[in-house]
């Protein structure tokens, strides 16, 4: 008796370009990485195309990220609009901080690609929870071709 087999490679594993992104910073100087959960959302149902980044990892802590106005490549910080632009680091959303109590805020935005709806860039802030004033510094922060929803 003669028995034939064959396999056949999965095609998913050559569609890196429908990789839900990378987010990844260091959190007073410790790696961290979304792992868990990425999306980006640019909402223009008041006019102001106001960007909010969303990444989680598995030990639920969470990096958001907002800047209002993006609709190219740039650079955004908190200086002109502390309220829309700046950052949080959260963990089981229990225990929060803020860069809106800091003021060190930026986002750069390297890649805005609104055909394939990818968004790439960096970002860093200093963030202080009203709870007791304590203080986390996220740097080294990047994002690359994070799938984007416009509303």
């Amino acid at each position: 008796m003669l028995s034939l087999a064959a396999c056949k490679k999965d095609d998913e594993d050559t569609a890196v370009s429908d990789a839900p992104g990378q987010m990844s910073a260091k959190v007073d100087n410790v790696a961290w990485k979304a792992d868990q959960l990425l999306l980006a959302v640019i909402d223009n149902q008041n006019g102001d195309n106001l960007l909010m980044i969303f990444g989680k990892n598995k030990t639920n802590e969470e990096i958001i990220i907002k800047a209002k106005d993006v609709i190219k490549t740039g650079t955004y910080t908190n200086a002109t609009d502390r309220d829309n632009n700046h950052g949080q680091y959260s963990i089981n959303l229990t225990q929060n901080w803020y860069s809106l109590f800091s003021g060190n805020f930026s986002i750069t935005i390297t890649k805005f690609d609104q055909t394939a709806k990818k968004i790439s860039g960096t970002f860093h802030f200093e963030a202080e929870a009203a709870h007791d004033n304590s203080v986390k510094n996220i740097t080294e922060g990047t994002f690359t071709d994070v799938p984007f929803d416009k509303y």
